[in-house]
Order: C-alpha cells, then structure tokens, then sequence
C-alpha cells in the first residue's frame, strides 16, 4: 500500500516596501521619542498557515535617532548600544498563534549580544496591493544591558513596529 506524500504549502514571502521602527521612554520625566533606520526583514507570512510562516527582520543601532545629536551619541556608546560591536536589533519568530483577531508571535530578540523571548502582539492588515503588519509591545532596556538602573531614565521602552509589504 502507498501512502501519499503531503506537498509542503508554499508561504508567500513579501517584499518590504517601508518600515517605521519607533520608541518611546520617560526620561527626566518626559516623554522622549525615537526611530530607528535600516530595516532589513524576510517576511513569510500566510495567516491560514501560521506554523509554516517566519518573521524576522534587524535594525541598524547606528541609525538611532532622538532629534537629539549629543543624546544620540551617547546612545550608541558603549553604556548604551555600543554601535561598534554590535551593530544590529535583531527579531526572530520562534512561534505565531491566532489571537481573536489578530496575532500574537514569540520572538527571539538580540539586543547587544544578550536574546530574550518575547510575546509580541502584532496585526496583519491585507490591502488590496499591498499588507501592513503592526506590533505594538514594550521591553525593559535594562535585560538586554541597554543602560543602568536610573531613577531619572525609565527601563521600560515602548515600541511600535509598522511593515508594509507587497
């Protein structure tokens, strides 16, 4: 007796059209915001295939941006992101459920050498020419050795993740 070989399903892999990586932290008690540059994703996405789909995507640390150049600097030092030595924030998908209507992602993220999981909520909006994929979540800078423990500088960091792809 035979048995039929199941044929793996190919998951669409989507070009990135633009990225818009941004952050928000309290710092002496306002609110400072900030980009990054550079992104550079591989999308494979299919949510009627979750288990088969991968996202993972890096940004370049250098390209930090606050509006403020003196702060800036500071920040791709050593105490912060030293920028030299590693120069990338890195995402991985380790695994993507289903979550009401949208989704929810663990990821491996690497931030200055050290990788911590994280559950990500994020969306994935079908256009007609195109998708934008949304995630929304918040990281303590201090597991990931970005920065001391400060009473003026908050550890928590909010950031917004906004892909469109094509």
């Amino acid at each position: 007796m035979m048995t039929q070989k199941s044929t793996p399903i190919s998951i669409k892999k989507w070009e990135v059209k633009s990225a818009n990586i941004s952050f928000k932290i309290k710092n002496a008690g306002l609110i400072v915001p900030g980009t990054f540059k550079d992104f550079e994703g591989n999308i494979q996405f299919d949510p009627d295939n979750l288990e088969e789909s991968s996202l993972e995507g890096s940004i370049n640390t250098n390209t930090i941006n606050t509006a403020n150049s003196l702060r800036d600097f500071h920040l791709r030092m050593a105490d912060y992101f030293r920028t030299g030595k590693y120069p990338s924030i890195h995402m991985k998908s380790i695994k993507l459920e289903k979550q009401a209507s949208d989704f929810l992602g663990t990821f491996e993220v690497t931030i200055k050498g050290k990788t911590k999981k994280i559950k990500i909520p994020f969306s994935f909006e079908t256009q007609e020419e195109h998708s934008l994929l949304k995630a929304h979540f918040e990281i303590n800078r201090l597991d990931f050795g970005v920065g001391s423990r400060s009473f003026v500088l908050n550890s928590v960091v909010r950031v917004r993740i906004e892909i469109e792809v094509f």
